[in-house]
């Protein structure tokens, strides 16, 4: 349900900036959260609150679409200054 909108969110010239290459991140495509759930406020049609975008977020976690950097999947989406990458199977798809 979700793979065109992480296409979007994080292909498209529109999407967010990732992070550079860090140690201890390995390969994947890493951003802050912060700055997702801006970009869905911003960007997504009939979100109109950060708590709407987060729980977006939330789900695309669960579909293990995206997962907090230490790559534990049972860490939550949060909005703040937390790492999160695109799964390494998005990754694959991309390439």
């Amino acid at each position: 349900m979700y793979l065109s909108f992480v296409c979007c969110l994080f292909i498209s010239r529109e999407g967010i900036d990732f992070l550079g290459q860090h140690p201890g991140l390995g390969e994947n495509c890493c951003f802050v959260g912060m700055e997702a759930v801006s970009w869905v406020v911003e960007k997504v049609g009939g979100v109109a609150t950060r708590k709407d975008a987060v729980r977006i977020l939330q789900d695309m976690v669960k579909e293990q679409l995206i997962l907090h950097a230490s790559l534990d999947l049972n860490v939550p989406f949060m909005d703040g200054y937390y790492i999160y990458c695109v799964a390494q199977r998005m990754n694959q798809q991309q390439g």
